[in-house]
């Protein structure tokens, strides 16, 4: 008897394993919702190579957004944060290289909170989207660079470079979030609000695209 339902548990095992790798062959290629709700095939293998974005349609939703008016108010923040002490250096280690950089003053802040935050607020865009550019900021990689700057890297659909812009910080990917989402407001750091429409011309630059006529 014992044999029997050891035998039985192998077969239910093997039968297991046969369809988990079927069903794994299978989801090799799936389907998703894009921040425009729409279906795409996504190839979960190397999804980077899947560019969703296209300029006409983000042009189009500049558009909307001028057009809309604000239905939010301006809502205050908290106003009890405490200030933490700002770091007068920080180390930066080159995610590419490995190699690390030291800074002081200004850069430090950098380096200690905002490229965390923009790393933090990047995790819900997916990457075939949007990329942060962090490599000014290691002096191996670009030795020549004097005044580092966070960068973010836009891929559209059909062209071979992705769309550059400089100067990001951690509030430029809260709105490149709120944007493709759909969003009419946008939520400061200190959770603030305020009509999305305001930051329009901003997300024509972070977006490399004019909202037009």
């Amino acid at each position: 008897m014992p044999y029997f339902f050891l035998t039985l548990l192998a077969v239910v095992a093997l039968l297991f394993l046969v369809v988990t790798g079927c069903k794994d062959e299978n989801n090799k290629t799936g389907k998703t919702n894009d921040p425009k709700g729409n279906v795409v095939v996504v190839n979960k293998q190397n999804p980077s190579v899947f560019v969703l974005l296209d300029r006409k349609e983000m042009q189009k939703k500049l558009q909307q957004l001028s057009k809309t008016p604000p239905t939010t108010p301006m809502a205050m923040g908290a106003m009890c944060y405490e200030q933490a002490m700002a770091p007068e250096r920080a180390e930066y280690t080159c995610p590419t290289c490995g190699e690390k950089t030291l800074y002081t003053d200004l850069f430090a802040q950098t380096v200690e909170w905002e490229l965390p935050g923009c790393r933090r607020l990047l995790e819900s865009i997916p990457s075939n989207l949007a990329k942060l550019d962090e490599s000014e900021f290691c002096k191996k990689c670009k030795p020549s660079i004097q005044t580092p700057q966070l960068a973010l890297l836009i891929y559209y659909k059909n062209e071979d470079k992705p769309h550059r812009v400089t100067n990001i910080t951690s509030n430029d990917i809260k709105l490149l979030d709120e944007f493709l989402k759909g969003q009419d407001k946008h939520k400061g750091s200190y959770d603030e609000e305020s009509p999305l429409l305001n930051h329009l011309s901003r997300l024509e630059e972070i977006l490399g695209v004019k909202k037009g006529e």
